[in-house]
């Protein structure tokens, strides 16, 4: 949901409509930079079951905790698929 989010916002800040066809998804952008299909796709399930995991241990207390997690791995995962943390894999 966050990725379709992130695309669509973009293509409306470029002034294309949000149904445009681009390469910005983040399964586009892992393969982009050498990942495999398979592994690429491995990768986002590996991260929404940390996720998923992460929503199920909470405890229900405090609501910012898991948005603030989710935001940080969601960041980490969008400057790594945008070469900002390693110029290479």
């Amino acid at each position: 949901l966050m990725d379709l989010i992130r695309v669509v916002l973009l293509r409306l800040k470029k002034g294309v409509s949000p149904f445009y066809p681009d390469r910005n998804h983040i399964h586009h952008k892992l393969v982009d930079n050498g990942i495999s299909d398979k592994k690429s796709v491995l990768f986002i399930y590996l991260l929404n079951l940390i996720i998923s995991f992460s929503v199920i241990i909470y405890d229900g207390t405090n609501l910012a905790i898991p948005i603030l997690f989710y935001l940080f791995i969601f960041t980490l995962f969008y400057l790594f698929i945008n070469k900002k943390i390693i110029n290479t894999y």
